[in-house]
Parts: C-alpha cells; structure tokens; sequence
C-alpha cells in the first residue's frame, strides 16, 4: 500500500508517529504485521532507506 502522501504530511508537520494501519487510516486486519519501508533525503542531500516494523516509532524532528 502506498502511503506516500500520508508520510509527507506527518513530515511537514514535524509530527512522529507510531507505525500502525491506524496511522495510515488502514484497514487493521489486512494490514497487520506490515512494515514501512521509506526513502529518506538527509541533510547532505543524500538518500537513505530506512525500514519499521509495526509498533516503531517514527520521528521527523
């Protein structure tokens, strides 16, 4: 599922989230155990995959 627009929005915002459907207004059953799998631009421009598993914390601060 492509979450994209959801990530950019928690980003803008500064605002951290827990990894879950809910964060995502997903589906809990079909989407239960997922992972979030992102590419991230860090400061020096360059690109960074970073993976969570459900119940990680993420943080855009």
């Amino acid at each position: 599922m492509d979450v994209t627009d959801e990530l950019r929005d928690y980003a803008q915002r500064g605002e951290g989230f827990r990894v879950s459907p809910e964060a995502f207004g997903l589906d809990t059953e079909r989407a239960q155990g997922s992972r979030l799998h992102m590419t991230v631009i860090d400061r020096s421009g360059e690109r960074v995959q970073r993976e969570y598993e459900e119940g990680d914390y993420v943080d855009f601060r």
